[in-house]
């Protein structure tokens, strides 16, 4: 967990797979539906940004009592997978979310 206030969060994890591996071969697929995973996530209330360059996707979904936004970005050629999963009480704008998602898949890419 990244930090906790007042109900809020944010929980941000990298994982980083063994080449050869089972997970590591599957990268390569699950990265392949995130485009799909976009276009199938814009619902009501529900804001969405996908980068293909990066294959990475982020959303904001509207709750009673809250936020979740929800950032994940898949390196295949690193067999790295990053998550980050923010619940706050203010919601991001398109760009704000977009500057998101893009901020984290660099810290994945590095």
């Amino acid at each position: 967990m990244l930090i906790s206030t007042n109900a809020q969060y944010a929980i941000a994890v990298c994982v980083e797979f063994t080449p050869n591996s089972y997970y590591a071969g599957q990268l390569g697929e699950v990265a392949s539906f995130l485009a799909l995973a976009a276009g199938f996530a814009q619902g009501e209330g529900e804001t969405v940004y996908y980068n293909q360059t990066v294959n990475a996707i982020g959303t904001i979904q509207h709750v009673s009592n809250g936020y979740n936004i929800t950032v994940m970005v898949i390196n295949v050629k690193a067999l790295k997978f990053g998550g980050l999963q923010i619940f706050t009480d203010n919601s991001l704008s398109y760009s704000e979310l977009a500057e998101l998602v893009n901020s984290f898949a660099n810290i994945i890419y590095s």
